[in-house]
């Protein structure tokens, strides 16, 4: 991963409305005790590369829906959208 698309430290993304969409061309880190929350949708989408999530990093959903997408892998921490129903498609990435 390249540092400009890393999300990491004790990074905090709070929306209180809207919609989040995070598109990189290249992969999406987020780091150790990072968290993105938004009653809107989030999506997070990294093209060509992998979508990684350090084990205490959190994508948080209040009523909206979470979709995270890469072209390769997709390694999981804690991801919570328990106020709406998901699914989980791979579209082909491998699932971590």
């Amino acid at each position: 991963m390249t540092p400009q698309n890393f999300i990491g430290g004790k990074a905090q993304g709070r929306l209180v409305g809207g919609n989040l969409t995070v598109l990189a061309d290249q992969g999406i880190t987020l780091g150790t005790q990072s968290v993105l929350s938004s009653r809107g949708d989030m999506d997070l989408e990294a093209t060509r590369s992998a979508l990684a999530m350090d084990s205490g990093a959190r994508v948080l959903s209040q009523g909206g829906n979470i979709r995270l997408s890469a072209g390769t892998d997709v390694n999981l921490a804690t991801v919570d959208a328990r106020n709406e129903n998901g699914t989980l498609n791979t579209e082909g990435s491998r699932l971590a």
